[in-house]
Formats: C-alpha cells, structure tokens, sequence
C-alpha cells in the first residue's frame, strides 16, 4: 500500500495510440500512476485489475482486425480510479465481433492448450467485464475497491 492520503476525487487519464503491445504497457503504467495517486490501493486490488486490463488489451492488439480496409487499428484507453473502484473503457476501430456472444464463452480452456485464456483471467480477477460494438469493439472493465 502506498502512503499516499487518500484522494476525494477520481484520477483519470485518457489517452489513444497504435493497437501495439507499447500501447498495453503505457496502460498498465498508468494504472500503476492513477493507483498511487489515489494512495489506498491495496496492491492486490492493483495488481488484479492491471492482469485483467493486460489480458483484454492484448488480445484486442493480437486478434483484432483492422476495419475500414486500413492496414492499423487505433486503440482509446479510459482509466478512472477512485474511492470504490477501477475502472477502464478500451475501445478500438477493429472489426467488430459478432455472432455468439464471447462473453459467454469466457472460459479457461485444457490444461495443454497454448491460448485462449485471457478472458477467462480477466472474468475471475475484475468484478465486471462487458462488451459491446460502436464504430469498433467497446470494453467495459472494472473492479470494485474493498
């Protein structure tokens, strides 16, 4: 835990960049800033919400596909942290995804299998995960402050 007094109001940041795995670092940075800014994060709670957030960012930087014919994506990172939670909106100009909700897929696969866990991960660590499409892919993340 920091020894930081306790902030009244939320920290925030926004910021945008190229869907690449520099983008998931800067995030998680700024969690780790926003945390400490905040002052009584536990680390636990941190840490938790920082896997869940990394598993989500990677995987849209992996397996999103580019609309519009481009060659890129942009990825949009909203982080708030306050006295009763964390909170992070990822948004990307991917494709959309569609067909069966993957939410509703979100479990840990075979023991021997080389991916497919990150939604998973993030559906045990973070108290709430949606996804929905607008001009791109949306997620809602977050994780309640005990």
């Amino acid at each position: 835990m920091t020894e930081n007094p306790p902030a009244a109001e939320p920290h925030r940041s926004t910021f945008n960049g190229a869907a690449d795995l520099h983008l998931v670092d800067q995030t998680l940075d700024e969690v780790a800033r926003l945390c400490a800014q905040v002052g009584d994060v536990e680390d636990e709670e941190r840490l938790q919400f920082s896997l869940g957030v990394s598993e989500v960012l990677t995987n849209m930087v992996k397996h999103g596909i580019p609309g519009g014919g481009r060659d890129s994506m942009t990825l949009w990172v909203e982080l708030v942290v306050d006295r009763h939670r964390l909170f992070a909106q990822l948004r990307d100009d991917a494709e959309p995804l569609t067909g069966p909700h993957i939410l509703d897929q979100a479990a840990l696969p075979g023991e021997l299998a080389e991916s497919g866990r990150g939604l998973a991960i993030a559906s045990m660590v973070l108290h709430g995960v949606q996804h929905h499409v607008q001009d791109g892919n949306v997620w809602t993340l977050w994780r309640e402050r005990t």
